[in-house]
């Protein structure tokens, strides 16, 4: 939570510092009008993550340089400035392409013939993946396009094999339904960094079931995510 708040402080005052340069992309963000509109569906107010996220990844060059202190911020801002508006690009590049995979995803998933529990759980998993303030998902950038391969690997394997499908599922669905609970009582789903953060342990953890040959960056299990689950409510 630190952290998330740290990063939304130096947009913040990047944003006051330089103001001229965030309207400069604000008024003409890099998308295609598709693009905007899909996103404008998605988050009404999409536009202000997406510049933020842009802002603090061109201040810590993508979290490589730790601000903790007015002289770094001064140095990096007067560099970041300069750097906005390709950063923003390519922010704009990546995200554009996530939501043609949206797309091509939730046609497959409308096509699909299948048991309905696997059916709710594939359409609850790209809601929630884009759902309104998912730009504040934190490496959005990396973990996303993870998530949506193995989404379509999924799809494409249950086609043959639903049972298999369904046996994965049953290690999965506690986790969702815990976590789904805790999410449904949040006022402000974007500002529970602790359980947004467990939800992209379990996106893992079906990376690991549903696609396994893709890897994990960190072991991911049942038992960890128990663990995890456990440590969260303890906080």
């Amino acid at each position: 939570e630190a952290a998330q708040s740290h990063r939304a402080g130096l947009a913040k005052l990047f944003r006051i510092q330089q103001a001229d340069q965030v309207r400069y992309v604000e008024k003409r963000p890099p998308f295609t009008p598709a693009v905007q509109l899909a996103l404008s569906a998605i988050d009404p107010g999409f536009l202000a993550d997406f510049i933020d996220s842009a802002i603090a990844d061109a201040l810590t060059k993508d979290g490589a340089v730790a601000i903790r202190d007015a002289e770094t911020f001064a140095a990096r801002a007067a560099e970041a400035r300069t750097l906005l508006h390709e950063t923003a690009a390519e922010h704009a590049r990546i995200l554009s392409s996530l939501v043609e995979q949206r797309e091509t995803l939730a046609t497959a998933i409308g096509n699909l013939q299948v048991d309905f529990d696997i059916l709710h759980d594939l359409e609850m998993q790209l809601a929630f993946l884009f759902r309104p303030g998912f730009l504040q998902t934190p490496d959005l950038h990396r973990r996303y396009p993870r998530y949506l391969k193995a989404l379509q690997l999924r799809i494409q394997r249950l086609k043959n094999n639903p049972q298999a499908d369904l046996r994965k599922l049953a290690e999965i669905e506690p986790f969702v339904n815990r976590l789904s609970e805790k999410l449904l009582a949040c006022d402000d789903i974007a500002a529970a960094h602790g359980l947004l953060e467990f939800a992209m342990l379990l996106e893992e953890f079906r990376v690991n079931r549903f696609a396994p040959e893709m890897g994990t960056p960190t072991k991911v299990s049942a038992q960890r995510l128990e663990e995890a689950w456990q440590k969260l409510q303890s906080v």
